[in-house]
């Protein structure tokens, strides 16, 4: 890869900036686009587009604030759709402008002579194919919102190396988890997810103040079932940004989400959704699965469960010793409730005289 010395700002990526903060509306990184543009007497700051773009990649993650008006903006780099070989020698980043619909670039860096050569990918072997995630540390006004278009889920990959290596794993039998931990006795079929998807209408919610509850019949899930559940969205545009921010808001307003046996129960606590939405419930396949810890003292065998000899769930477990270790009085108790007399911090001066004595 190429040798990159920081990105700086452009005047569009500074006006947009200046308009947005103007009028009250969050900065949306929209994508990275790389390129082999030689800089020559270009001032980077009247720069409006790359100079030779050759590929475009979305953002694969919720920038991540790391600093005082200072965001991490991350991409992933592949050569998956290089046609010919590039010299990886420019990149900027780009960011919507509500008014236009368009991109416009933020910031831009070139690495001039230190410009690596990357071939393209035949797509018949792990050989030869390219990828890095780039990072870009972006300065913006201190306090504004700023958001991503990171709900592609298609564009996310996991890195080469993880993937080969549990290649490796499953073809050798044994499946690890994690570095520490190795689940034994059961088919792949058992451990991985199963997923169900659901569709839940914007009508038909109990309650005419909140908090608003919603009933799903699903024959096939249980009391014990916790599955992970994911907003389905679209594949995100210019055009239906505004639609795809609808149904994460959504989304976030259904805040609880129960499980029973045979049906599943929403509970939003402040408002209701406006819209209806898709998710997708991801279940572990295979309950109470029997862990062996492979440690320094070789391990044993650990069950999830609720007995005494089992263990319990983590996150559960978190909550009570938060709770336990809270300063405060969350649940308003009073002298009275839990029967003790009234007293007073009244110290009378002979027990002060007395305690010198």
């Amino acid at each position: 890869m190429a040798s990159f010395k920081g990105h700086q700002s452009t005047v569009v990526g500074q006006q947009l900036i200046a308009k947005l903060m103007a009028t009250e509306k969050p900065l949306v990184y929209t994508s990275v686009k790389v390129g082999e543009g030689v800089l020559g007497g270009v001032l980077i700051s009247t720069m409006t587009a790359l100079i030779k773009e050759r590929l475009s990649f979305d953002i694969v993650e919720t920038p991540v604030k790391v600093g005082a008006g200072q965001w991490n903006v991350t991409a992933v780099f592949t050569n998956r759709e290089l046609s010919s070989p590039m010299w990886f020698r420019e990149w900027g980043i780009f960011a919507l402008d509500p008014d236009t619909g368009g991109e416009v670039l933020l910031c831009y860096s070139n690495s001039g002579e230190t410009a690596g050569q990357i071939p393209p990918w035949s797509g018949e072997s792990s050989s030869g194919y390219v990828e890095e995630r780039l990072t870009c540390t972006c300065k913006v006004a201190v306090g504004m919102e700023v958001t991503g278009v990171t709900i592609d889920s298609s564009q996310i990959y996991v890195e080469k190396e993880v993937f080969e290596q549990y290649q490796e794993e499953i073809a050798s039998g044994a499946l690890v988890v994690g570095n520490s931990h190795r689940l034994e006795g059961y088919t792949l079929a058992d451990i991985l997810p199963k997923q169900m998807v659901l569709e839940i209408d914007s009508t038909g919610w109990v309650g005419t103040a909140p908090p608003f509850t919603k009933e799903i019949p699903i024959a096939a899930i249980t009391a014990e079932d916790t599955p992970i559940i994911g907003l389905v969205t679209p594949k995100v545009t210019v055009a239906n940004i505004d639609m795809v921010r609808g149904l994460h808001v959504a989304y976030g307003v259904m805040t609880i989400w129960e499980t029973f046996g045979g049906k599943m129960v929403i509970t939003c606590l402040e408002e209701k959704p406006e819209v209806a939405i898709t998710v997708q419930l991801d279940f572990a396949g295979a309950r109470n699965l029997t862990t062996r810890a492979y440690g320094a003292s070789g391990g044993g065998e650990l069950v999830l469960g609720i007995s005494a000899d089992t263990a319990y769930r983590g996150d559960r477990g978190h909550i009570a010793y938060e709770h336990s270790n809270s300063g405060d009085n969350p649940h308003n108790v009073t002298p009275q409730i839990i029967g003790a007399v009234d007293a007073t911090n009244e110290i009378q001066p002979e027990e002060v005289a007395g305690a010198f004595d």
